[in-house]
Formats: structure tokens, sequence, C-alpha cells
């Protein structure tokens, strides 16, 4: 039986992204946020309609970084976590996708 895994994507708000790029067989993420950034929204599907993910939806950040767990549990009970270390810092993305420090342009990136 293949191990259940976010199909897609996970998604943040509009303006971040993560790193590396998500890849479903990818377990551990890093983000940059400004630190006028407090909370951030996370969304993501399975491949399989009977597992369900906790650790989406609006989450609040608090200090100069932070972990967030999105698991995902199949129906037989096995579970997946992928972690999202997110750090806190000046310059770094904000949920309008402007950086709060000059970039060059055409840095940005988006996702589909």
């Amino acid at each position: 039986m293949e191990p259940i895994r976010i199909q897609k994507a996970m998604f943040l708000d509009e303006g971040f992204s993560l790193t590396p790029s998500f890849g479903k067989d990818t377990l551990s993420y890093n983000l940059i946020v400004d630190t006028s950034v407090t909370s951030i929204q996370i969304s993501a599907s399975t491949a399989d309609g009977n597992a369900s993910v906790v650790g989406t939806g609006n989450i609040e950040l608090t200090g100069n970084s932070s972990d967030i767990a999105v698991t995902v549990t199949a129906q037989n009970g096995s579970t997946r976590t992928y972690t999202i270390h997110v750090v806190r810092q000046a310059g770094g993305a904000t949920p309008s996708g402007q950086n709060t420090t000059a970039s060059p342009a055409g840095s940005g990136s988006s996702s589909s």
C-alpha cells in the first residue's frame, strides 16, 4: 500500500512560498516571513478521500520561529507529518507578496 501523503500541494497565503517547493515526498520545509506577520493560512488536500489532515487553517505565529506540523492520517491509522519551519525576520515575505526591503526586479516567485 502506498503511504498516505498530501497529493498536490500545501497552500499558503498569497505572497508566501515554501523552500524547497512542495513535493509530496518531502517532509520538511522552511518559510521566512516578515516580523509583522502574526499568522499564516495553510491548506492541504490528500490523494485519498478517506484520509484526514490536521494542522491546517489560520496558524498563529509566536516568537521569532515556529514549527508547524501538518499531519495526514490514513483510514488504517498510519500517519505522515509535514513540518514547516517558520522564521520571522525583517525583510521577509508578507501576505501581499511584497518584501519590506528592496529586491531585484523579477526576483519574486509564483506558484500555480
